[in-house]
């Protein structure tokens, strides 16, 4: 899997631009789905809570919230996501 670039926002503000996300598409019959990861090298307060909205380099973009946030061992902070509906 290949990370894509991404613009993260809530409501009209940007969050992040330019971050490098790495995204999984399920399908089960009809159902789709999908989440991702992305590092960030400092935490961002602004991903706390809340529903926010990515745009993607292919100009998908789809809504999702943040799942977990945690720091590793390379000092990064790693931020899981989850799509709330279509990544299109």
């Amino acid at each position: 899997m290949e990370p894509i670039r991404a613009k993260i926002l809530k409501g009209d503000e940007v969050v992040l631009d330019g971050v490098d996300v790495w995204l999984s598409e399920t399908q089960v019959l009809a159902l789709h789905s999908w989440d991702g990861h992305f590092d960030l090298e400092q935490p961002s307060d602004d991903l706390m809570s809340g529903s926010f909205r990515i745009v993607l380099a292919d100009g998908r973009s789809g809504e999702f919230f943040v799942t977990n946030v945690s720091i590793g061992s390379n000092s990064k902070t790693g931020v899981d996501i989850q799509g709330t509906g279509p990544l299109q």
